[in-house]
């Protein structure tokens, strides 16, 4: 063989290698592995099948189990009791106090009209106001002495 061959060449030491490459190039060296833990997988089922079976029993044990018998005694015992009855006349004294409250709601919607009107200086929505007040406030001293009346005899009857 001549030199300008193309025959490989074998190195003169077998453990050499043919083509060394750069140190930058260097072969891909897996670094060294921790040893497996292996021996937790022989456990791992027997143990989850001893808790799976003792949660399965207790919990047929407790689905089986006959419910508790609870025995009731009840004693009937009949009392006579007085029990308190709002009077006729409360109740009247009540119906007056709110037809009162009532006409006051009335008497307030037509004094806002009236401010209303005097705040845009409005002399007619004024008197139409205090046309509405009027008639309210003579029905209020009506309302007010039916009240004080219904109101007093309530008081009397306790």
């Amino acid at each position: 063989m001549t030199e300008n061959s193309t025959a490989p060449k074998t190195p003169a030491d077998p453990a050499q290698p043919i083509y060394q490459a750069p140190a930058q190039y260097a072969p891909y060296q897996q670094k060294p592995r921790a040893p497996k833990i292996r021996n937790w997988k022989r456990f791992a089922l027997p143990a989850a099948l001893v808790i799976g079976g003792i949660a399965l029993g207790a919990g047929v044990g407790f689905a089986t189990r006959p419910a508790p018998v609870v025995e009731v005694q009840t004693n009937t015992e009949t009392k006579d009791v007085n029990v308190d009855v709002t009077p006729a006349s409360c109740l009247d004294a009540l119906d007056q106090a709110d037809n009162v409250v009532l006409d006051d709601a009335k008497a307030i919607g037509f004094m806002n009209d009236a401010l209303k009107s005097a705040s845009r200086l409005d002399a007619a929505g004024i008197t139409s106001a205090n046309d509405g007040l009027t008639p309210l406030l003579a029905d209020q001293t009506v309302v007010l002495k039916k009240y004080t009346s219904a109101r007093d005899s309530c008081r009397a009857s306790k």
